[in-house]
């Protein structure tokens, strides 16, 4: 397993291998639900594989969040971030979150949320939604809802609000 990692965009041939890592990650098959609806969609706007010895074994998929009362915000979501577990604890989802993130910007996005565990988010500098007086539409943790500014100061001229996924989530 101590193959080279490579982080790469995602094309349309990799929905199968993305499909494959998902199931892999999770307990159920909702995250892949998820991925193949918004791929149905055409909305995954950003996604990111990694492969070892060319064989997809991780993905990261950002797609459109609206934040209520300000349909002006380019904000996208991070979800799901997938790692096969026989690669896990390699760095392979921080560096497809990093090169993720870096896709985000050239797109022009302002602020990109997340959902999931506070000490693994907060150091690729996302912070409380909270502390932007953003709530999500989901009942999560206090701490679990977060959000990373990519346009410094586009989140404090909102005056807060909440923040909702595509229909797609509605699956989990």
């Amino acid at each position: 397993m101590a193959g080279q990692i490579h982080v790469r965009d995602a094309t349309s041939e990799d929905a199968s291998h993305m499909d494959r890592v998902l199931k892999a990650a999770f307990d159920t098959d909702a995250e892949a639900k998820i991925v193949e609806a918004l791929r149905r969609d055409g909305a995954s706007t950003i996604s990111c594989v990694a492969e070892v010895d060319e064989t997809v074994v991780g993905c990261v998929v950002f797609s459109p969040v609206h934040l209520e009362d300000h349909p002006e915000l380019a904000a996208l979501g991070l979800a799901p971030v997938a790692v096969d577990p026989r690669h896990q604890t390699r760095g392979i989802g921080a560096r497809m979150i990093d090169a993720g993130l870096d896709r985000c910007r050239e797109s022009g996005a302002a602020a990109v949320f997340v959902l999931g565990q506070p000490d693994y988010y907060m150091r690729f500098g996302f912070q409380n939604a909270s502390d932007f007086g953003i709530d999500s539409e989901y009942q999560v943790p206090a701490g679990y809802f977060m959000v990373l500014e990519l346009k410094p100061g586009t989140l404090n001229r909102t005056h807060g609000g909440t923040a909702r996924y595509l229909p797609a989530f509605q699956m989990v």
